[in-house]
């Protein structure tokens, strides 16, 4: 796992999330939304970018980012289609959460459709609650929150 994101991996990263977006979207997927794939460590100077891999290839991958006093936001978390369930996400969730905690973050919030069942069971499962829904252009957004144990 490594916590930065070197330029050499941007281009793969960048693949990976938008190959799991333009799945959950069957197919159909609109860049535009994404601007800040473009350059995740630009985009997110603050964040702390997770890479997992198997032998040479990125097969997972995440950003955990400051939101305020205490609180911390996952976004751009994607495991490759292929590597699902294999304990890929769980390694890079904990690594996401380890930074959050060295960021001196007691609470994390993350979001994403409510339609995508499985990704849904993923963050139930690693103990987040949902706290609200909300409509966006694209689907209904389920907010998650986990109150991170001292530690």
């Amino acid at each position: 796992m490594h916590l930065a994101l070197p330029a050499e991996d941007q281009e793969a990263v960048r693949r990976l999330i938008l190959d799991g977006l333009a799945e959950r979207w069957s197919g159909q997927l609109d860049e535009s939304p994404n601007p800040d794939l473009a350059d995740l460590a630009s985009a997110h100077p603050h964040g702390r970018i997770v890479v997992g891999r198997l032998d040479a290839e990125i097969v997972a991958t995440g950003i955990v980012k400051p939101a305020g006093p205490g609180l911390a936001e996952i976004v751009r978390m994607s495991v490759a289609a292929g590597h699902r369930r294999s304990g890929h996400g769980r390694q890079i969730l904990q690594a996401l959460l380890a930074a959050a905690r060295e960021g001196s973050a007691s609470r994390v919030v993350l979001e994403t459709c409510d339609s995508w069942e499985g990704v849904v069971s993923f963050y139930l499962a690693a103990e987040f609650s949902i706290n609200h829904y909300r409509d966006s252009p694209w689907c209904r957004d389920a907010y998650f929150v986990l109150d991170l144990p001292p530690g």
